[in-house]
């Protein structure tokens, strides 16, 4: 774009303002796209492990894993929450090529393996419907959970840590409490693992 300007002795000439409107465009533009991966992308999900017992050793591969998501009267979780917990853990620990009791030997017969004790201590929820309704300004989820791993045959404790799973957040597309679980979950099986 070009424009005449008329200078004081009465001369005019012609300008051109197209260089500094492209700065400022593409500017503009690069500012609404940095703007836009921002909102879209929020901020991951995660797991963190808080080790209190390390590991004594590594769990063998060929060792069965039994898990118990125990519950206790300050558990803030519901039912489908800790039942949501143990699948997801079993899930995470099934992709890791570990062996996954079908269900928890409460009698003591699950005498060549580990024992995986879950307990819910803290959690908060963030549901689809206020996610949708108010963005990232509804925070993340999580859940904080106390892990225990224990030898089934004396029960002799091999680990101990506080896992936290973390939903991501920071926009309408972001996680919620199912997510914060599945989190949770990957960082229980990582956990496990570590010594392998």
């Amino acid at each position: 774009m070009a424009v005449v300007v008329q200078s004081p002795s009465g001369k005019s000439r012609l300008r051109s303002v197209t260089m500094k409107r492209s700065k400022w465009s593409t500017l503009l533009m690069l500012s609404l796209a940095t703007l836009a991966a921002a909102v879209v992308s929020g901020c991951s999900p995660s797991g963190q492990i808080q080790i209190a017992t390390p590991l004594t050793a590594a769990i063998p591969m060929h060792h069965e894993i039994a898990i118990a998501v125990t519950s206790s009267s300050q558990d803030p979780s519901k039912p489908q929450e800790r039942a949501q917990l143990e699948t997801a853990t079993r899930n995470a620990l099934s992709e890791a090529n570990r062996i996954v009791a079908a269900a928890a030997a409460k009698d003591g017969r699950n005498t060549k393996g580990v024992l995986l004790e879950m307990s819910v201590t803290g959690i908060r929820r963030v549901s689809r419907g206020a996610r949708v309704m108010h963005g990232a300004m509804v925070g993340r989820a999580s859940i904080t959970v106390q892990v225990r791993l224990l030898d089934a045959a004396d029960k002799a404790v091999l680990g101990s840590a506080t896992i936290t799973g973390v939903s991501s957040g920071g926009n309408v597309f972001a996680g919620t409490t199912d997510d914060a679980i599945i989190e949770a979950a990957k960082a229980i099986s990582k956990f496990i693992n570590s010594k392998s």
